[in-house]
């Protein structure tokens, strides 16, 4: 890393509103003014309770949905400032890793159409290339090759999650967004996973912006941890700052909300 890391993915002054009924109704404020940064290599965590606003920032950096106003930049392009084909192209750079893998797989589907999809969508490689491509998908996040063959409903959830990784990064993106990955996985299939995210981002040079509640899982993979309260952020730092400690009234709730903390975690141990 040099001492001013290259930003894969700035967020200023971020904005998202509904309507709710009528026009002339007041709207709600999903995401109110965030802005943050994460350099090249990096993982900022993003935490708070559900509707705290963070999927909804999360979707928007994907280019999922669009912002009220403010700017997403990912590579320096501005999201808000591109054509629907740039956007489309830009998205190889930048995929997404949802909660429920089978929720997000289609099971009519064998895994081997499901990781190669991205490939086929965008026209990447022929045939065999991207049967290739699979294989070394499948085997990169430790799934054995006859999975190809399977459908998702004969997966486990740890191994539907870690196709739904596979499928991430068959286009060789350098951002992932991880939209609370491990929230719907047992105890010990949540460890493997997160243990996987962290192997592939030291392998890959990955760029992470994980979405979470579960502060453990979060500091787990977290450099520096943003705080969302009510559409805004409320507190960020490092994870030692923020868990260890936290300034905000609401930061301190989340905090002392966790048994053991420091035991769970282990992050602030020498």
């Amino acid at each position: 890393m040099t001492d001013q890391p290259e930003i894969r993915v700035k967020v200023t002054n971020l904005v998202k509103e509904y309507q709710l009924g009528g026009k002339h109704d007041p709207k709600l404020r999903a995401v109110d003014n965030v802005s943050f940064e994460i350099p090249r290599g990096r993982c900022l965590g993003l935490v708070g309770e559900s509707g705290s606003g963070k999927t909804t920032t999360a979707m928007i950096c994907a280019g999922l949905t669009d912002a009220t106003s403010g700017t997403v930049e990912v590579y320096g392009t501005s999201l808000t400032d591109i054509t629907r084909p740039e956007l489309r192209r830009l998205r190889r750079h930048i995929q997404v890793v949802f909660q429920d893998p089978h929720s997000s797989l289609d099971p009519r589907m064998s895994i081997q159409e499901v990781v190669a999809e991205p490939l086929l969508v965008h026209g990447v490689g022929t045939p065999d290339e991207r049967k290739s491509t699979v294989a070394q998908m499948l085997e990169l996040v430790g799934l054995t090759p006859g999975v190809a063959k399977r459908y998702p409903h004969q997966l486990s959830g740890g191994q539907a999650q870690r196709v739904s990784i596979a499928r991430a990064l068959a286009l060789r993106p350098e951002v992932l967004i991880l939209d609370e990955p491990v929230a719907s996985l047992d105890l010990s299939i949540q460890a493997q996973i997160l243990n996987l995210l962290g192997e592939l981002r030291e392998t890959l040079g990955l760029t992470y912006l994980f979405i979470g509640h579960d502060l453990a899982a979060v500091a787990y993979v977290s450099d520096e941890v943003a705080v969302m309260e009510s559409g805004r952020i409320v507190e960020m730092g490092s994870v030692e700052q923020v868990y260890g400690n936290p300034q905000d009234p609401y930061t301190k709730k989340l905090v002392a909300a966790v048994l053991d903390p420091i035991d769970d975690i282990g992050v602030f141990k020498a």
